[in-house]
This record gives structure tokens, C-alpha cells and sequence, in this order.
């Protein structure tokens, strides 16, 4: 992790809900997780969305999913409370990862390239 080689402290995991989003190119983090953990920002870049541009932190984070690996990205800080995730997972973490989705059953799954398992059988929640 790039706080580890910077010889600053490793903060300790966090464990939360996030949404894959394919149409995303980037990853991004809730804001105000990613500073009440003290990361620090590394950019400031241009978020682009159907609605509006802005301008945005970029904040070194290593994600994990739970049965894979971590990957480290350089996610965007964005307000995602109200979606209540702590991070979306765009398409720079997805390149990493090979990912089927059956829209008949509702089911997916989700593969490390370097990894040797994968998540899969979890049925996506339909409102």
C-alpha cells in the first residue's frame, strides 16, 4: 500500500457495502469516510457525471473483497452516504477482475485475474 512505502502508518480495515458500476471509470470512496481515516489526497481531478462536473480529492486506497484479493486504486472521494455504500467500484478495479452476470437468475460472479477463487452465486437484490 502506497501509506506503507511513504513510511506512514497502514489504517486498519473497514468493512462496508459497495456498488459495481461498470459505467464508472473510476473508483470512488465516500469523502467523509476517507478523511475521518486520515488518507491523504494524492490528486484533485474532475468528476464527470450525466449532471454535473466538479472538482474532487483523489485519495490512495487498497479494496478488498471479502473471498478475494485487494487491489490497490486511487479512488475519488465523492458523497455516497446517500446511497449508504462506502465505495463504488468502477471499471479501473474491474479491469483486474473478470465478471459474469446472469439476468435471468440474478446472479453473478466476480474473479481476481491472479487469483485462484472467486465470489460467486449471490443473488442481486431486486426492488
Amino acid at each position: 500500500m502506497q501509506l506503507a512505502r511513504d513510511g506512514q502508518s497502514v489504517r486498519r480495515p473497514v468493512s462496508g457495502r459497495a456498488l459495481i458500476d461498470t459505467g464508472a471509470s473510476t473508483t470512488c470512496i465516500d469523502d467523509t469516510l476517507a478523511q475521518s481515516l486520515g488518507f491523504p489526497v494524492i490528486d484533485v481531478v474532475k468528476m464527470r457525471s450525466a449532471s454535473h462536473v466538479t472538482m474532487v480529492g483523489v485519495y490512495p486506497i487498497q479494496m478488498g473483497i471479502i473471498g478475494l484479493g485487494k487491489v490497490y486504486v486511487p479512488a475519488m472521494g465523492a458523497n455516497l452516504k446517500p446511497s449508504k455504500i462506502i465505495a463504488l467500484i468502477g471499471r479501473d478495479y474491474l479491469q483486474h477482475c473478470t465478471l459474469n452476470y446472469s439476468g435471468i437468475s440474478g446472479e453473478f460472479t466476480l474473479s481476481l485475474w491472479d487469483a485462484s477463487i472467486s465470489l460467486s452465486g449471490h443473488r442481486i437484490k431486486r426492488n
